[in-house]
This record gives C-alpha cells, structure tokens and sequence, in this order.
C-alpha cells in the first residue's frame, strides 16, 4: 500500500472516529469536557502517525523518530487548542441543539471534519522538512476550484523548503478543503492529496 494510501486511510479512520466521538456526545454518553479531551487525544495520535507518513514519503528512515513524531504530533494538536477550546464551549452551551434539544449531529460531525483534515498539513509538512535542504517543489493545483492563495502559490513555484510558509492542507483560504499537493522536482515524489 503506497504512502499515499495509507495516509488517505488514516485520515478518513480519524474522521471516522471523531464521528463516533460525537455520537457518543450525542446519546449523553459523554459530556462535553470528557468529549474534548478524547477528541485531543485522538488529535495528537492522528497527527503523531501522519508526521511519520510524511517523514516516510519525504525519503527519511523514522525507525527511531517515534518520539520526535510524537512530539509534533502533541505539537500539532495543541496548536488546534484554541479553536477546540472554542468548539467544546459550543457543545457544552448548546449551540448545536435543536428546538427540541436534539444534537444537530451533521453540524458537529461537519466542524469535526476540519480537523481531521488537518492531519493532511502535517502530512505534507513533515515531507518537506525531509527532503534535502537544496530541494524544489511544485506547488501544483488539482481540480478545478480553488481559494485565492492557491493560484499565487502556484503561481510563484518552484519553492524550497524554506520559502513556503504554507502546505497543501495548511494555512490557506481553503483551509483543510484544499485540492493542491505538493511535487519535489527532482524525482516527481508527490506529498498529500485531499482524501475527503
């Protein structure tokens, strides 16, 4: 199973798992402090796995990296702090309710999604910090709708490492929704695609 694959793979299983998170939420299983600290550990793991994915696909051996991939798995996910700090409130103050106190579970599960794809900015970070100082990469657009970072980024390439303040996934107008990926132009190894 390529890289590639196995990331995709990831990515939807955390998706998955956060779904059931909130349906856990829903049914009282759970309250909302409870839920938010599954969901950040959830976080950190999913994040931890997709560094190493990226660390892989970049060219690095991570055979002894387990510690470093979990520390910016931690990283990452405490980055997401604020933002989830934000989305428990709302779950504990009853922002997702309905008129008849029901969980709008297609809102919470939509909000759960941005995170999950997330994971990909990781991903595709971790794969350029592993290429070779002296690397390029293309940032290449697929599909055919794009925010309005996109098309400068493109525009702009080929990058080093050190020149892009941003990967596919990451930091743009599209957010996690972003259909661009990454291509190291020395030998055509591309970084994360979206699998949503």
């Amino acid at each position: 199973m390529t890289l590639n694959r196995q990331f995709a793979n990831l990515a939807k299983d955390t998706y998955s798992q956060m779904q059931a998170l909130n349906e856990r939420f829903a049914n009282g299983e759970i309250d909302a402090d409870k839920w938010g600290d599954l969901f950040h550990a959830l976080l950190v793991n999913s994040h931890t796995d997709a560094w190493t994915l990226g660390a892989k696909q970049g060219g690095k051996d991570t055979t002894h990296l387990a510690a470093h991939a979990n520390r910016n798995g931690q990283h990452a996910a405490d980055t997401e702090g604020q933002w989830l700090d934000g989305f428990i409130n709302d779950l504990d103050s009853g922002r997702y309710l309905d008129a008849d106190g029901n969980l709008k579970i297609g809102a919470v599960n939509n909000r759960s999604l941005l995170y999950a794809s997330k994971t990909r900015a990781t991903a595709n970070q971790s794969f350029l910090d592993a290429g070779a100082y002296e690397e390029r990469y293309q940032w290449s657009m697929n599909g055919f709708e794009h925010c309005n970072d996109c098309p400068r980024l493109a525009a702009l390439s080929p990058y080093s490492a050190g020149e892009l303040f941003t990967v596919p996934g990451g930091n743009t107008e599209c957010l996690g929704h972003c259909r661009c990926v990454l291509v190291r132009l020395s030998d055509g190894v591309k970084g994360f695609s979206n699998p949503f």
